[in-house]
């Protein structure tokens, strides 16, 4: 009997064992590949792996709206604005420093014809990675832009405006960025 003993507690420790491996590798597994797919998404340069519209009629964001372009779409400096805010014409932007998170909003977008309002990264003083867009109508706006990939904390991030081309779908290859003077217009803002 003690011998049957043994091998139950023998079992049961092999059976947890066992589910505690197969959990743990799940866990690693997913976890990996997670990292992965985000890897890929932003390693993405400019022409590879990019369909021409990257949000929808709608506003929605899909998921190619992250773009490493390493600034090749994008010679002209940054407008030197005041941080925050930014005018250009008949366009400004408005963003104030906000928390980090997967949302920005916006203060307000002044806009003399249908543009989209995009979210870059900072990257040594330069725009970077485009990280959302959302579309708004001409006149005075507010609102917020959803993003694929979340600002962090401590990080220094731009608000740009492009003007639609007409297709409603946001494509920084083809709808114009505002400048003013060879400077792109930029609302430049910190996370907390």
């Amino acid at each position: 009997m003690g011998d049957t003993n043994n091998k139950r507690e023998s079992l049961k420790a092999i059976v947890l064992l066992l589910i505690g491996f197969i959990i743990g590798f799940a866990t690693h597994a997913f976890t990996t590949t997670e990292d992965i797919v985000v890897d890929e998404i932003l390693d993405t340069t400019v022409g590879e792996n990019l369909d021409e519209g990257t949000t929808t009629e709608d506003g929605e964001v899909s998921e190619d709206t992250v773009v490493t372009d390493d600034g090749a779409d994008q010679a002209a400096e940054i407008v030197d604005a005041t941080a925050n805010n930014a005018a250009a014409g008949e366009y400004s932007i408005s963003v104030i420093d906000q928390e980090a998170g997967n949302i920005v909003h916006v203060s307000q977008a002044v806009l003399e014809n249908e543009a989209w309002v995009a979210i870059r990264e900072d990257r040594d003083g330069q725009l970077g990675n485009i990280l959302g867009a959302y579309r708004y109508p001409a006149g005075t706006n507010s609102g917020s832009v959803e993003l694929l990939r979340g600002t962090e904390k401590g990080n220094i991030y731009y608000a740009v405006i492009y003007i639609d081309d007409g297709d409603k779908d946001f494509d920084f290859k083809k709808d114009t960025i505002v400048e003013e003077n060879g400077k792109v217009l930029a609302a430049k803002f910190l996370t907390y």
